[in-house]
């Protein structure tokens, strides 16, 4: 049996960050992080069944560290260059010295999930967290890191 993390968490954004917590609801695994305060993502308010905390600001930033730091790994699942936000979660996930691992998921998904399972079976994080750019920014990123999710925490 391989292993799987106890609990997931992201801030809740459109593309990488839902995908990870949609894709762990799925499999009845634990979810929460921290949002900016007043909840909201680009398409609008963060459904309270996520579970979030509300950080201080605004600001996306703290949350992506507060999350980097809560966690005992990070997976950051992207289509190409890391900028932005998504390279905040990586640099956070060193600060903090938290392993991280980059994923483009335009490997496939196959390569994907087992890049995924290899790296959680080497650091069995019992918290994980999930990040990687919104939807905007790299329009199919939620589809495709769902599915591969989705199989990384499936149980059976």
């Amino acid at each position: 049996m391989r292993f799987v993390p106890f609990k997931i968490i992201s801030g809740c954004e459109t593309g990488a960050d839902r995908s990870g917590l949609d894709a762990a609801r799925a499999n009845a695994i634990p979810i929460g992080g921290n949002m900016p305060a007043g909840g909201m993502a680009e398409d609008g308010p963060i459904a309270p069944h996520y579970g979030l905390t509300p950080a201080s600001t605004a600001e996306p930033y703290p949350p992506i560290e507060m999350n980097a730091m809560h966690s005992d790994a990070t997976v950051i699942m992207h289509m190409g260059l890391i900028t932005g936000g998504t390279l905040f979660t990586l640099d956070s996930a060193k600060k903090h010295c938290k392993p991280a691992l980059l994923v483009d998921v335009r490997e496939g998904t196959d390569a994907s999930v087992k890049k995924i399972e290899e790296f959680l079976e080497t650091v069995k994080p019992a918290v994980l967290n999930i990040g990687g750019p919104r939807e905007s920014k790299a329009p199919g990123l939620y589809r495709a890191s769902y599915a591969i999710l989705e199989k990384c925490f499936a149980i059976f």
